[in-house]
This record gives C-alpha cells, structure tokens and sequence, in this order.
C-alpha cells in the first residue's frame, strides 16, 4: 500500500554533491525529512530518493550543508499528470478511447458455448443469432426469457440454456436434451443375421425360432434367428406362420488376421532453423494482411498460427486481433530402426486394432509371426475371440 501511494503522490532522485555530504543528511534527519535508498558515490557524492512534496524542503537543507542537489530522475502519476496537462489533443483522445471502450463493452464480441457434446457449437449460435444473439449485438437490450425459449424452440436437442454476459463476452451455458428410451414391442419383423463368420458356442433366443445350434459354422450374414415363427393350434389344427422381429444372443468363437509392414529406415522431421513470420489485421470479420504471398516457404515447412485478440481478459473484447503466420522450414532427415524396435510398435498397433474390432469381446488367444524383407518389417496377428455376432433387427 505504502509503494502504491509513492507511486501516486511521486518521488525524484537526488545527488548531493558537496565536501560533506553527510552533514545534509544529519540536517535532513533533524528536519524529519525522510531520505531512502542512499548510497555514497564517492567522498563528496552521494545519491538517495526523496518524496516530491519534500523536494523543495531538501534542497533548502542542502544549502544549509553548502552541497549542491541535482535531480536525476523524477517517478510517479503526479509527474506524469504535470507533463501532460497542457496537452489538450493528448487529453482529450485519452477521453476518446475510454468512452470507445465503455461503449464497446456494451456490445458482444466474443461467444463461447459450454455444456454442449452432441449438438455443434455452430448450430446453437446460428440458433442465437436468429434471437438477436450474435458478434456486434447490443447486450443490453436482451430479454432472457425470450432468448431461452426461441432457442429451445429452434434447437430442440437442448433441454435447458442461459446466456451470461461480462463485459463484451457472453458465455452460453447449455443441457442438452436426453432422449427417452426406445420401447421394445412385438411390432414388426425381421431375423438376426451374422455380423461376423465364426463357429457357434451357444444360442439365446430371446425371440423368434434358433437355426443354428452349437458347434454350427457361420458366414457372415447368415440367418441366425428367425422371426418366422409357427402359429398355435386352434381346434387341433395348426395356423400359419407369423412374423416377429426376432432377438437374441449368439456368441461364437472368431478368428482375426491382420498384417501390419514397416520400413527399417524412416524421414523424420528436423527443423533447419529458419523462420519467418507474416503478419495480419483482423477487423471483425474482414482481414488485412501486411504481405503479398500467402506463406514465406513454399514447400517443406510447419505454419504456426498465433492471435492476439484487443481487449482485457474475462472483461471485454473488441472484434480486432493481430494474427501472426510463423513458417519454420524443416529436413526430412533419414532414421534407421533395429527390426525390434519397429516390430514392437507394429505388435502394439495390431493389438489397438484388435480391440477396436472385439468392442466387447473376449480374446482367447493370439499369435504374432514376424519376418524381414526389402528393408521391411512384417508382422502377422492371428486371434481367436469370443464374442456376440448376433446382429438384431
């Protein structure tokens, strides 16, 4: 606090240069006058900070030493506002750019949407910006109620949605909506058909008649379940067949083979060290580039992209923002690999691929076979799995 008002009220340094210095800060100590920071120059010179409403006051006590004071820098708002007083222009475009940034505050710039996973961030702003919610839209004419209930209107999906402005940025918070469950009923008809070829271990018919029976081999595709099921009997007679969607569990053992290649001698990227940065503006939605190409290295080269958006964090923002395109030109430089080495990322690759096949499944067993030709590696997965291949209607 005590820095803070220096600050305001402001402070100078002085050299004191005279044959005895140290008498001006006996004087300066029984004036109550307090000096800070002092450091002896040498025998007849020494330097120290006094505040600016004691300026005047130390000089006089440097007469009274016949030392000689000289000001060698002056700090502080007071001295600022002293500086620029006069200056009318400066003053009053200062007056300009702040009442500029209120009344922008008063406007939208910058919207983020939260709480949104399966509706696109793009169709809730076109949503809002049909409610009057958009970049460049007054704030302070919106109506809650209203924008809460065009938007769910229009994006049915969401289940709740409020808008929080701070400043010139509006934060959208979103629910969305989660949907009923689907009723199962005896409605309509189809089989349960294969999804994968495999040998049958057991059969759960949840409805419709069994075709298959353990130990029966499979194609994909292949009936399973029908929905076809016979009639009862009336009067000791039979009624015909009846369609219903059939349903149930059929889990077979599966095989997967997948090969995977790899060169022993990789390209991988090394910077060359140059590097040189493009320059643009961007006003809203209109942008002013400071070159004339669209990149400093034609082929060969990483683009990094960085923007600097006007304003104060989580208080406003203008629609301007500097954008800076760094192109870094790169070597493709050679990198041979042991063959265990690039067998191993190819084994952890295959199995990756494995378990995105099974979603579920059960792996019995598995089986790698390795082998080196034309500067390559091979490497050959052979899987048996358990799993469902029942593939409902």
């Amino acid at each position: 606090m005590e820095k803070a008002l220096e600050l305001l009220r402001g402070w100078a340094e002085i050299s004191v240069t005279g044959a005895q210095p140290e008498l001006f800060l006996n004087i300066c100590a029984a004036r109550g006058i307090e000096l800070t920071d002092c450091r002896p120059i040498s025998p007849t010179e020494l330097r120290c900070t006094v505040a600016r409403r004691r300026l005047a006051a130390a000089g006089r006590c440097a007469e009274r030493a016949q030392c000689e004071l000289k000001v060698r820098r002056r700090r502080g708002a007071s001295y600022v506002l002293g500086r620029v007083r006069r200056r009318y222009f400066l003053l009053g475009g200062l007056m300009c750019v702040l009442l500029l940034l209120g009344a922008s505050s008063m406007y939208i710039w910058d919207i983020d949407v939260v709480g949104n996973e399966n509706v696109s961030t793009s169709e809730i702003l076109n949503a809002l910006e049909q409610c009057g919610v958009g970049i460049g839209s007054n704030w302070t004419g919106f109506n809650a109620d209203m924008i809460r209930s065009r938007a769910l209107e229009l994006v049915p999906e969401l289940s709740f949605l409020t808008v929080n402005v701070h400043g010139s940025r509006a934060t959208v918070i979103v629910r969305e909506r989660i949907p009923a469950p689907e009723l199962d009923t005896d409605e309509g008809s189809g089989d349960v058909t294969a999804r994968r070829s495999g040998v049958v271990v057991s059969v759960n018919a949840f409805r419709g008649e069994a075709l298959v029976s353990p130990g029966s081999p499979v194609l994909a595709g292949d009936t399973l379940i029908s929905g076809s099921v016979p009639g009862v009997e009336i009067w000791g007679k039979p009624t015909k067949y009846r369609q219903v969607g059939a349903m149930g569990e059929v889990k077979a053992r599966t095989f997967y083979e997948f090969t995977a290649v790899a060169p022993l001698v990789e390209y991988e990227k090394q910077p060359t060290g140059r590097e040189a940065s493009n320059y643009a503006l961007v006003l809203g939605e209109k942008r002013l580039n400071f070159y004339q190409t669209s990149g400093i290295y034609r082929d060969s080269c990483d683009t990094i992209y960085d923007e600097w958006k006007l304003g104060l964090s989580g208080v406003f923002t203008l629609p301007v923002s500097l954008v800076r395109e760094t192109s870094a030109q790169y070597e493709l430089v050679p990198v041979e690999r042991t063959a265990d080495e690039v067998a191993a990322r190819l084994r952890g690759q295959l199995a990756e691929r494995l378990n995105a096949e099974l979603d579920g499944g059960e792996l019995l067993s598995a089986d790698y076979s390795e082998r080196e030709s034309g500067g390559c590696v091979y490497v050959t997965l052979r899987a048996t799995c358990l799993e469902d291949i029942a593939l409902n209607p």
